[in-house]
């Protein structure tokens, strides 16, 4: 979604893209910003909600659900700004460092 989000942007700053296409093109780079807050959101929503197999690991969970959320609201402050690939790719890291948290939560307990 970051390329599709750049290409657009490039296009508008150009002036490759204008009138109607240029205000649809703004409309598809929110949409797409929007959609990936969406995921990152969900995944942290998800991973907050998986219980820690083994106790020794919620520490580790804790502090990538932590970056998880700082990634998250950077993005959100990025998006507000109107700098949509810079959000995605914040959106992006957010998903992932919930999607890392959610694999060290589901980690079994060493025997």
């Amino acid at each position: 979604m970051e390329k599709a989000v750049k290409d657009l942007r490039k296009g508008l700053d150009k002036g490759d893209i204008t009138g109607d296409a240029a205000v649809a093109a703004n409309d598809a780079m929110q949409a797409l910003a929007e959609a990936m807050q969406t995921v990152a959101q969900t995944s942290i929503d998800d991973a907050s909600a998986t219980p820690v197999a083994d106790p020794a690991n919620a520490d580790k969970v804790a502090r990538e659900l932590e970056k998880a959320e700082k990634h998250l609201a950077k993005a959100e402050a990025l998006l507000a700004a109107g700098k949509h690939s810079k959000a995605v790719k914040e959106f992006e890291k957010a998903r992932k460092k919930a999607r890392k948290a959610v694999k060290t939560a589901e980690k079994p307990p060493r025997t």
